[in-house]
Parts: structure tokens; C-alpha cells; sequence
């Protein structure tokens, strides 16, 4: 079982904090995305853009969490 809120590196002997797992899966799938230049299924609009991608890249950290979470079927 997987817990977002983990850290990554729960371990670390550096005095900061290190980030999540939810906040490093969203930065992941942001990174993928921004990287692709063909993806743009937004428009921007007063920075709804900016916005849009931001809920949308956590979208996908829940979704991966979720899915790790699953029970593996043998």
C-alpha cells in the first residue's frame, strides 16, 4: 500500500523536507506533459491555463496512487 502523503525519501539524512509522493508524481506527469509539444487541450484565458494543468497533473498522481494501490489479481 502506497500513501501519497509519504515521502519520497523517508530516510533522508537532509535537514529540509523532501517532497511526497503525490507532489512528485504530479511534478512527473507535469514535466511529461509540458515536454510534449503536442499537447496543448487548453486555451489560455486569464490564466486558467496555468490553473487547468496544475489540478490536472494532480489528477494523475491520484490516479496512479489509486492504481498502485489495487490488489494485484493472480
Amino acid at each position: 500500500m502506497t500513501n501519497g502523503n509519504d515521502k519520497v525519501y523517508p530516510t533522508s539524512d537532509c535537514s529540509q523536507d523532501t517532497l511526497t509522493k503525490r507532489e512528485l508524481f504530479a511534478a512527473m506527469a507535469m514535466q511529461g506533459l509540458l515536454s510534449d509539444n503536442d499537447y496543448s487541450p487548453y486555451t489560455l484565458r486569464n490564466g486558467d491555463y496555468i490553473n487547468t494543468l496544475g489540478e490536472q497533473c494532480v489528477k494523475y498522481a491520484d490516479a496512479l496512487i489509486a492504481e498502485l494501490n489495487k490488489e494485484v489479481q493472480s
